[in-house]
């Protein structure tokens, strides 16, 4: 092999041996089936390197580009749940043959999206998008590599929680660049504490787009479901729903519940069929208080349209009224609206029978 000696994180040509005289990187003696063998090179260009993230949909790995001669990194789509990899450790196959179409379906769609992301190179909290092709029967995704430390892991090390104005130095950043992403029509669909980088010279990036979707209001989500517990809203638990920016909305509401609160948010379905409101101790300001509920509001109409508006909120900029009683006046005409239609259909019904009994008596 051409790269046999190339150290997997900083690619630089080592004696033999797992340790790395030159960044200290200790090479695993075994690597899982599931991951792209190291060294692996795709589109004879990217000479695969380690893990950074894997995870149910995709896998990530910082890889080398033999052109440019710089590290990116390379995001495999892999969902699991419906995919396995050959013996020959490259191929993607679907597990049954009803998953073939599903998955056939699911790589174009995110190797179209992923075209998307090359016109936002020019927006500074998204990570850079380079290069999307398919191989393997998969599609892989070429993006800057970057120095940091995911939110999850910030917010381990401060203890769990952050204070109102750090909390939003992170958010405000986050959603620009949600709004910028909705601006091409597209849906991140995975916004958790695990896809905010901070990077070594503080700045804030969007990344992990193995879940990207072309997004409206007014067409159904009918790609394979991607979610987290906590984070994504009850329409991203059903494979047909309403999804759009407000869906991305939700999710950056609760990144913002997550960094106040120290804990991940109640499980969006459980808030649908029960109490919806959020405890939030009185020490929260109530605007902010109020801009999250509104964010996180299961209904998916009742929640801020897009970034800018919920951004507008949390500055103080845009003021919103009570969201309770807001969500209960418009659930107050759903009802009354069921109630119509129920009384209609059980007229007609008496009117059916009505008419039933008199040509049986007359």
């Amino acid at each position: 092999m051409a790269y046999e000696n190339y150290c997997i994180s900083c690619f630089q040509e080592k004696t033999s041996g797992a340790f790395c005289p030159h960044c200290g990187f200790e090479e695993p003696q075994e690597r899982k089936h599931a991951l792209l063998p190291a060294r692996t090179v795709l589109r004879e260009r990217y000479l695969i390197g380690e893990v950074l993230l894997h995870d149910r949909s995709s896998i990530s790995y910082k890889a080398f580009d033999l052109q440019k001669k710089e590290i990116v990194e390379v995001q495999e789509y892999f969902p699991r749940q419906m995919t396995y990899r050959e013996t020959d450790g490259l191929q993607i196959r679907a597990v049954s043959p009803k998953f073939e179409e599903p998955f056939a379906a699911d790589v174009q769609k995110v190797y179209d999206s992923g075209k998307r992301m090359l016109h936002l190179q020019d927006c500074e909290q998204v990570i850079h998008v380079f290069d999307v092709f398919t191989e393997n029967s998969t599609v892989y995704v070429v993006s800057e590599y970057l120095e940091g430390m995911r939110l999850s892991g910030y917010l381990e090390s401060c203890g769990g929680t952050l204070d109102l104005d750090t909390a939003l130095s992170v958010l405000l950043p986050v959603l620009d660049g949600l709004q910028r992403i909705h601006s091409e029509g597209l849906v991140h669909r995975g916004i958790t504490p695990d896809t905010i980088l901070l990077t070594a010279d503080n700045r804030i990036k969007i990344i992990q787009f193995q879940s990207l979707k072309e997004g409206s209001p007014y067409q159904e989500n009918q790609m394979t479901v991607h979610y987290s517990p906590g984070y994504a809203p009850a329409e991203q638990y059903m494979s047909h729903s309403r999804y759009g920016a407000f869906t991305d909305v939700y999710a950056a509401g609760a990144v913002l519940y997550r960094m106040l609160m120290g804990a991940i948010p109640p499980d969006a379905i459980a808030r649908s069929s029960g109490n919806s409101a959020l405890d939030m101790p009185p020490e929260i300001p109530e605007h902010v208080r109020l801009a999250v509920e509104k964010a996180m509001e299961p209904d998916d109409q009742m929640r801020f349209k897009t970034a800018a508006e919920f951004k507008q909120t949390l500055l103080g900029q845009k003021t919103i009224t009570d969201v309770g009683g807001e969500i209960h006046k418009v659930r107050q005409r759903k009802e009354m609206r069921i109630v119509i239609f129920l009384s209609v259909v059980l007229a007609v019904l008496i009117a059916a029978l009505i008419y039933m009994i008199l040509n049986e008596f007359l």
